[in-house]
């Protein structure tokens, strides 16, 4: 029998006055009782209970030590009480908003641990790069990469990311590795388009001599897609200049080389959103703890807290 139960036994003795009373109480014999009683007597060097023919009592040391053992019981049956209280609140429907490519790679796995620890509540989960579905509401919590969409909502910074200019080692090998950002123009660099914009063929770099400055660059492959074009720089087809959340696990495993890292320029922060309201639904408040106590295992750093 494990240590708590023994303790639970002793204090079931002290309470019923009677080691046959606690033997039917807890479904045992008064012979299991007695064992259990003298082992902690033993164990603890004191002398617990006095015995009579009649009753069962506790000594001086047994009293204090029932009152402890009484209020540790106590706080065990009231976590658990607490427990199942919070996953009967648990229940019903979160709407969660996720930038696409951060959110499927990064959030979703968190967000999966979520349901599989209360797997009473259900998550409503769009993905999508769109502002506008940011900006229009009607979701509980989001994630937002950049300046949040919209002033109404409370906007919490998660991360930072940096900005990452990496290529794959076969590419390095074949077109030689560039030792500044001028050295871009020998090289085929992949473009991210953003859907419904302009293309932008300059690159940021940055660096305490020269500071902010914009080098241009030329490519054959344009994607409106990070992943893909994430893809796209692991095959061989060029370098790309991307967040770091797009291209972590390739740095990671290998398939990516990171370059120029003294001119790496900053990278956008990484917002947790949610409107505005003291009564927010526990399952709310319960994803977002979850999210920023899961926030260091995401790429990029920890957000200085202002003193």
């Amino acid at each position: 029998m494990d240590p708590l139960s023994e303790i639970g036994v002793f204090v079931k003795t002290v309470e019923l006055c009677s080691f046959t009373k606690t033997a039917n109480s807890l479904e045992t014999s008064s012979a299991t009782v007695s064992r259990i009683i003298t082992k902690l007597e033993l164990n603890l060097g004191v002398k617990l209970l006095e015995r009579t023919t009649r009753r069962v009592s506790p000594t001086p040391d047994g009293m204090i030590f029932y009152e402890r053992c009484r209020r540790i019981l106590d706080d065990l049956e009231s976590a658990k009480n607490e427990l199942v209280s919070l996953r009967d609140t648990l229940r019903g429907t979160l709407r969660v908003i996720l930038p696409a490519s951060y959110g499927e790679q990064w959030i979703m796995p968190l967000l999966n641990d979520f349901t599989e620890q209360y797997p009473e509540l259900t998550l409503n989960v769009t993905l999508s790069d769109r502002n506008e579905d940011l900006a229009g509401g009607g979701f509980d919590v989001a994630i937002s990469v950049g300046e949040p969409a919209s002033d109404r909502l409370v906007a919490r910074k998660l991360r930072i990311s940096r900005i990452v200019t990496a290529a794959a080692p076969t590419y390095l090998a074949d077109k030689g590795t560039p030792r500044t950002p001028d050295d871009l123009a020998r090289h085929n660099c992949l473009l991210y388009v953003r859907p419904g914009q302009r293309s932008k063929w300059l690159w940021e770099f940055t660096s305490a001599e020269t500071g902010p400055r914009h080098v241009a660059v030329r490519s054959n492959l344009l994607i409106d897609n990070g992943m893909s074009l994430m893809k796209a720089a692991v095959h061989g087809a060029g370098i790309i200049q991307a967040p770091d959340y797009v291209v972590q696990q390739q740095l990671n495993n290998g398939t990516l080389v990171e370059i120029l890292h003294e001119y790496q320029p900053p990278g956008p922060a990484i917002w947790l959103l949610f409107p505005p309201g003291g009564q927010r639904a526990i399952r709310s408040r319960m994803l977002i703890d979850k999210l920023f106590a899961m926030a260091d295992t995401l790429p990029g750093t920890r957000p200085q807290v202002a003193a």
